[in-house]
């Protein structure tokens, strides 16, 4: 005889708080986040219960939980307290006097604030390094052994800041423009920064076409 499987019982959300559209974080924040990603990406998607995010700890496999539900509150009492997550609700259950809260990021997109003074990353060495090994490829694709790699890294540099200067622009109309923010708020974050990308090297090329006719002198032969 087969098992019969338990009725989930029926619940009803009911919310008191909206995440923001957009929030700017320290480095430590930042740093935060990545710690407990999976639960900051999570609640990206939906509202959960300290329940729904212990269950995210869950390994199928092993039919055990990766921590206990104390260790999940301790969690939540810290992203609660650097201000990544909010309370956002409650959940009841049906025919019973069971409430949980429920909980939501503090903004549904998160973006690391800019230090006054801060170097931009194409100015460290590892930038350096980065811009130089596309100049490689540029010139090795294009068959140019005259490849001027000095020119190259002051016009890629130039060009990095209108672009970086586009991605703030469309970042701080996310936070003002509903449409925007509804459209960041269905993608994910891998999906939002691509989106990003090529929209930051479009828009920078649209505004200012004298840009590629740089580029095209520094490939000529």
């Amino acid at each position: 005889m087969s098992k019969k499987k338990l009725k989930k019982p029926e619940t009803e959300d009911y919310f008191s708080y909206k995440p923001k559209a957009l929030k700017f974080l320290t480095k430590e924040e930042m740093r935060v986040v990545g710690d407990y990603y999976i639960i900051m990406q999570a609640l990206r998607k939906k509202c959960m219960t300290a329940k729904d995010i212990h269950n995210l700890y869950y390994d199928k496999e092993k039919e055990e939980f990766g921590y206990t539900i104390k260790t999940i509150y301790r969690y939540i009492e810290k992203l609660e307290k650097v201000g990544l997550i909010k309370e956002s609700g409650y959940r009841i259950t049906k025919g019973t006097r069971i409430s949980e809260k429920l909980y939501c990021r503090a903004a549904n997109l998160f973006y690391e604030e800019v230090e006054e003074g801060e170097k931009s990353w194409y100015e460290g060495s590892d930038g350096k390094e980065f811009v130089k090994s596309l100049g490689i490829l540029v010139s090795e694709l294009l068959e140019n052994p005259d490849f001027d790699h000095k020119a190259f890294y002051e016009l890629f540099k130039d060009f990095a800041i209108e672009k970086d200067g586009i991605v703030l622009e469309v970042i701080g109309k996310a936070s003002e423009n509903p449409e925007i923010a509804e459209l960041y708020t269905k993608l994910d974050i891998e999906k939002v920064n691509k989106l990003n990308i090529y929209l930051s090297f479009l828009i920078t090329f649209l505004k200012n076409p004298d840009y590629l006719e740089k580029f095209l002198k520094l490939t000529e032969k």
